[in-house]
């Protein structure tokens, strides 16, 4: 039987202090804590602790409408005071107004303090609760864990000896019939639960009148059950065949049945009307007897389930759907997807930009089903992005943190959707007056890169990002502060001391290889940036390797 416990306390000494002891006592549940300055009444009207720890700076605030709010709906709450120190004025206060039932001062709160105000007040309170449920009440409980139990030996592969053996020790018997049954895994993974900041009460009732609801849904030849997976908070189902039943009817429709039913629920119980997370349900093929086979079926449909994010809205995938659907995707062929996107990008072709994202996510990574073809696509895209944005001065301009992450979204449409705005706006910003001058630069500097060892003339260059000669050296000096003609020539220093670095060529070979036609220039403009000639740099590298 577990109490709960609401702290609301500013010292995170004391806080530590009445956590720790309370995590120690398996009775004890601490449902939350949270900041003093927040206004705690939704909190505790919500939770409905047995007792809280309340600093008295809250009570002061809130002491009034928590005290007539305790005496009308929680008049059995244990409320405990805080005192920064002994102060006789809010002890008198505490006491005689708001009737609290202890206080504490701060810096002597200890466990053995803790155990003395505790121990007698939940014993009385476990006394009543045990008074108050019904023998009724008691045995459904029981049957509810005990078939929770059997169930969970099912699909964990327990053979037709270890359920026997698990129903003569638990007192009930298996609520289906294995001659022929269905496994489903459906619904939304805890995270999406803590996103709603939920309590065990309202998960308790939103799974209590779920459950009721399935196990009413009317046809005659199937049976419908659910139960909570234990470590994902994701529904088993099982739907199993009546005696009497017909073997033509599908079952498909059952499952549509349930698959809505737990879609309506979660928006009219916990996410308020909202749609923006949608079910995803898997169902096995059809199913007999028990053992190892039903555990292998079900751990498929969990795989099966972790698919969802690549075709979500299907809603209901059978097994063998994923094996029709999947078409194999190669890193090459995704290499070669993003580079067209990044060839796109700087086309200034907005239709094209378009069309070469979505052949990215629908044709080369929807039915992949593969997370890290995925993973790797973002990253590559994060380069791209990153890439083009600090070349031209807006990074800072764009939220590309936010949007290019792996786990910002819950579905590959929608990804594909924001990557198409945020490189639409970025194609934009590429594209504006502003940065025309800077793609220019770009596409000079990429043309140097990659040409570096080769015999280049401003012509050249010039001709290739299409504009005048005398154009090119006027803005790349204004944009870069450096002539082209010094930035070819820094550029192939640094390719020359890579190579004087790693490998053993000698001072001509190296001269000749990172683009300089005569060893006399190479040398001059090598010590003009290095302080030191080329073979000087060479004997130094040696000696430090």
């Amino acid at each position: 039987m577990m109490f709960k416990i609401l702290i609301i306390e500013e010292d995170a000494r004391v806080k530590e202090l009445i956590k720790s002891f309370l995590l120690k006592h398996k009775d004890f549940n601490v449902m939350d804590s949270f900041a003093y300055t927040e206004n705690p009444m939704e909190r505790i009207i919500n939770l409905q602790p047995d007792a809280i720890f309340l600093n008295y700076k809250i009570m002061d605030a809130y002491g009034d409408k928590l005290v007539e709010y305790i005496g009308i709906n929680m008049s059995s709450m244990k409320v405990i005071v805080i005192l920064d120190s002994p102060n006789f004025h809010q002890a008198q206060r505490a006491i005689n107004q708001w009737r609290v039932d202890s206080i504490m001062e701060r810096s002597q709160i200890n466990e053995e303090i803790l155990e003395g105000e505790l121990a007698s007040f939940f014993k009385t309170v476990k006394t009543n609760r045990l008074n108050n449920i019904s023998h009724k009440e008691l045995v459904e409980k029981y049957n509810e864990v005990a078939l929770y139990i059997l169930h969970e030996e099912v699909v964990s592969g327990g053979n037709e000896k270890r359920i026997g053996n698990a129903e003569r020790k638990l007192g009930v018997k298996l609520d289906f019939k294995t001659e022929e049954f269905y496994l489903g895994y459906s619904g939304y993974d805890s995270s999406i639960y803590s996103h709603y900041t939920l309590g065990a009460d309202t998960f308790n009732s939103f799974f209590h009148s779920l459950r009721s609801k399935i196990r009413s849904i009317s046809s005659k030849n199937y049976k419908a059950e659910i139960f909570i997976h234990s470590t994902s908070k994701k529904f088993i189902l099982i739907v199993s065949k009546k005696h009497h039943g017909k073997s033509d009817e599908s079952v498909d429709k059952i499952f549509e049945q349930i698959h809505k039913l737990i879609q309506f629920e979660f928006q009219a119980k916990i996410s308020g009307g909202l749609k923006e997370h949608q079910n995803f349900t898997t169902v096995s093929e059809r199913l007999s007897g028990l053992g190892t086979h039903i555990s292998n079926s079900f751990q498929k449909l969990i795989w099966c389930s972790d698919l969802a994010f690549f075709i979500a809205e299907k809603g209901i995938v059978r097994q063998e759907d994923i094996e029709s659907l999947q078409k194999s995707s190669t890193l090459e062929n995704i290499n070669y997807m993003l580079e067209n996107i990044k060839g796109a990008l700087y086309s200034r072709d907005s239709s094209k930009l378009d069309y070469s994202i979505k052949v990215l996510f629908n044709e080369g990574l929807k039915y992949s089903f593969n997370r890290l073809l995925y993973s790797y696509s973002m990253d590559y895209l994060k380069e791209i992005y990153i890439s083009a944005a600090m070349d031209n001065d807006f990074l800072s301009n764009l939220d590309f943190e936010k949007i290019i992450s792996n786990g910002e979204y819950t579905t590959i449409e929608k990804t594909c959707g924001c990557i198409c705005k945020l490189f639409s706006d970025l194609q934009e910003e590429l594209m504006s007056k502003n940065c025309h001058k800077r793609i220019i630069i770009h596409d000079a500097v990429e043309y140097i890169k990659q040409n570096y060892d080769c015999r280049l003339t401003l012509k050249e260059i010039s001709e290739y990002v299409c504009i005048s000669p005398s154009y090119l050296s006027r803005i790349f000096k204004q944009k870069t502060g450096n002539s082209l003609n010094n930035f070819i020539n820094a550029i192939r220093v640094e390719k020359a001391k890579a190579l004087l670095d790693n490998t053993d060529y000698k001072v001509c070979e190296v001269c000749e290889k990172s683009g300089f036609l005569s060893a006399k220039y190479f040398s001059q403009v090598f010590k003009k940036l290095e302080g030191m000639t080329p073979m000087e740099y060479k004997v130094k590298a040696e000696k430090v390797g």
